[in-house]
């Protein structure tokens, strides 16, 4: 039987914290990734996801039964980025061009998927942190819009008004690096 992370949370949160490591189990390498296409750090990354599940502990009793955890979790996540950013003074706009070489996709390309595929990431590098999250959300994370939505916290509409502004500068940026 595959219980629900709504019901595990929920067991979590009535003090069974144990059940929190198959949330673990299903969600870290999502977060770690989520974390490492911001920061490009692994170490970073790794330490980001450990602190989104202590924070899943700590803010527990906040946690509402009748929202989706996925959410709950990423409201979490993306608070805890934002906060280790600002400690640390990572800029949300800089890249080092030498850690986009050495980032690994997932699958192996070919030479010219491999080619655009850098310039993508490097016009996603380029963008502003705000719309950069979003396309995050939305095509690594595979989130729909109300997922979106309720993360930022803000409506629907909005995060549709975004992301097509986002998309938009995405396409700008890339054609403006592909010709160089």
């Amino acid at each position: 039987m595959n219980l629900s992370d709504e019901f595990m949370m929920q067991k979590v949160k009535e003090g069974e914290v144990e059940r929190l490591a198959l949330l673990f189990e299903r969600y870290h390498l999502e977060l770690y990734n989520f974390f490492l296409k911001f920061s490009r750090d692994k170490d970073l990354s790794s330490d980001l996801t450990q602190n989104v599940f202590y924070r899943i502990i700590k803010y527990k009793n906040s946690y509402k039964s009748h929202k989706k955890f996925r959410t709950w979790m990423y409201m979490i996540a993306r608070n805890t980025r934002i906060d280790a950013f600002k400690k640390n003074k990572i800029s949300f706009n800089s890249e080092n061009i030498e850690s986009l070489k050495n980032f690994k996709s997932d699958e192996v390309l070919e030479m010219e998927e491999q080619e655009s595929s850098a310039l993508l990431k490097k016009a996603l590098s380029l963008m502003n942190f705000e719309k950069r999250e979003l396309i995050i959300m939305s095509f690594y994370l595979e989130m729909p819009t109300s997922e979106i939505a309720k993360v930022l916290e803000i409506s629907e509409n909005n995060t549709r008004v975004r992301f097509h502004r986002a998309l938009t500068e995405l396409k700008s940026i890339y054609n403006k690096i592909s010709k160089l």
